[in-house]
């Protein structure tokens, strides 16, 4: 294809004017956070197995997603040993003994919380409850009772 000095100068003015178009009409435009996956709304485990819940948003400029408790203050660090968000978005509960359940923690509601220079969401609230699961359990009834032969008996079986 054969390009006259006066086209060839046309079509490099039609280039420059489309790629400054292109760069204004671009994502320049801030935008708010907008979560692209939501935590359930309740979410049940096992001291010894721990869980994961998960939480992700987007934006421009991408938002930082952290994990509230039901009074709105952030996950405390203090508690990391137990329950702690992850660079992800997600809030990780590490199985644990026991003896270190903490009600305001493995029994409470958490939200998700998102945030950019736009603006913040949060979540409905996720409510988590641990169960504790313990191995060792000493199963035995209570034999004092005194029944007369041919009639029914209730045996107890306290379980700890």
């Amino acid at each position: 294809m054969a390009f006259t000095s006066h086209g060839m100068v046309l079509g490099w003015y039609f280039c420059v004017v489309a790629l400054l178009v292109t760069a204004v009409k671009g994502n320049d435009t801030p935008r708010g956070p907008r979560f692209s996956r939501t935590p359930p709304p309740s979410v049940s485990f096992s001291n010894s197995s721990g869980a994961t819940i998960d939480c992700a948003a987007e934006g421009d400029p991408l938002p930082t997603v952290r994990w509230i408790t039901e009074i709105g203050d952030q996950v405390r660090s203090d508690v990391s040993h137990l329950v702690h968000d992850r660079y992800d978005g997600s809030l990780v509960f590490v199985p644990f003994r026991s003896e270190d359940f903490r009600r305001d923690v493995h029994d409470t509601t958490y939200r998700c919380k998102a945030s950019n220079s736009v603006g913040t969401i949060i979540s409905p609230p996720v409510k988590v409850k641990a169960a504790l699961s313990k191995s060792n359990y000493e199963m035995r009834f209570e034999s004092d009772k005194h029944v007369i032969r041919g009639n029914a008996a209730l045996l107890q079986c306290p379980v700890p």
